[in-house]
């Protein structure tokens, strides 16, 4: 699998999405909420080298399609989940993304089965629905028309019942040691798991996911999940998550470093201007999000040039060196931007 596909697969993902509770919890430049509904960041605040997800809640009962005591909460959807709702009103399917991005070949490139890619999803805490919602988001897309832009999606498969097979795709989910004893539930982080799940089945449906939950949000623990990722070898590791820099933190870059076959993704953020950790880690993709709209539809449809998302992440590294890879004359500007590593590498849709 070429090294563009590969970070495709993390760049849609990555990106800090917004969570509108309904089955496609993707970007979208079209309402999904009235004007007078607000948004809500889906995670706290995180502590002293802690993480917070990148989720943006929608704050809008009705297309919640969550139910429980915590659906309409700014933590996000509880219940039991597991149902398969009808295709979205609004927001971008599977088909309108890989179409803005040029990835409908590519995502026919192989079939489901045990010899496709698999993506490393690391998140914190457990998501005692993430099976169950995921079956139900690639149910109610697959072979979905948008009626808006008027692109048919291709079919997604489903996920494997039991065992490893042809047709169907796997979906593994362990804790950050690999074993199936999970951490304690977390509703904000849960929403974030559905958004990297969800995306990486839109832009790479026949891919094997792996979603591997560390204990806490705490960077010890966030590192020893992705460090049990990194012994999958899988195609690509996606981190969606970020928190303020630290002293020590170029300790933790080996970690986040990308291998000979495996890309490492990390979201740049969603607090505007300012650089985080892990995104700042020089050996992996940085991804920033961008607003993502189009004009027409159907054969008339075209894709507008994309504009920076009014609160992405970026901004220059205050504890991590430029690598050599961005000290490129006429690529940036060196003695006016900043010496250290800058942030964002790439940008994908995430308004």
């Amino acid at each position: 699998m070429g090294g563009r596909w590969k970070l495709a697969i993390g760049v849609v993902v990555l990106t800090a999405g917004v969570a509108a509770g309904a089955p496609l919890a993707a970007a979208s430049s079209r309402p999904v909420a009235p004007a007078s509904a607000s948004q809500a960041h889906a995670c706290a605040t995180p502590a002293a080298h802690d993480a917070s997800c990148g989720a943006i809640q929608l704050l809008f009962p009705a297309v919640n399609w969550h139910p429980g005591t915590n659906a309409h909460s700014a933590k996000g959807g509880g219940g039991g989940g597991g149902t398969t709702p009808a295709p979205p009103t609004s927001g971008y399917y599977p088909g309108d993304l890989q179409s803005a991005y040029g990835l409908a070949a590519a995502a026919a490139a192989f079939g489901p089965g045990p010899s496709a890619p698999t993506v490393a999803v690391v998140d914190a805490y457990d998501d005692p629905n993430a099976a169950s919602d995921l079956a139900a988001y690639r149910a109610s897309l697959s072979g979905a028309t948008d009626p808006a832009t008027g692109i048919t999606d291709a079919a997604i498969p489903p996920l494997c019942s039991s065992t490893t097979s042809t047709g169907c795709v796997t979906f593994t989910k362990v804790n950050q040691s690999g074993g199936s004893t999970y951490p304690r539930g977390n509703t904000g982080w849960a929403e974030e798991i559905s958004v990297d799940l969800d995306m990486i089945s839109a832009i790479c449906p026949d891919c094997n996911i792996e979603l591997v939950e560390a204990s806490s949000s705490s960077f010890s623990n966030l590192d020893a999940a992705v460090t049990y990722a990194q012994t999958l070898h899988p195609a690509a590791i996606t981190n969606s998550y970020g928190g303020s820099e630290f002293g020590s933190e170029s300790a933790d870059n080996g970690t986040y470093s990308a291998g000979a076959s495996t890309a490492v993704t990390a979201a740049a953020g969603d607090s505007g201007y300012g650089a985080e950790f892990p995104a700042a880690a020089p050996g992996l993709t940085a991804v920033g999000g961008t607003s993502l709209t189009y004009a027409g539809s159907g054969a008339g449809l075209a894709w507008n040039p994309q504009a920076v998302w009014s609160t992405d992440g970026s901004g220059c590294s205050a504890d991590e060196a430029m690598p050599s890879w961005q000290q490129d004359a006429g690529v940036y500007s060196l003695a006016a931007d900043c010496t250290g590593r800058q942030v964002a590498d790439v940008a994908a849709v995430a308004d």
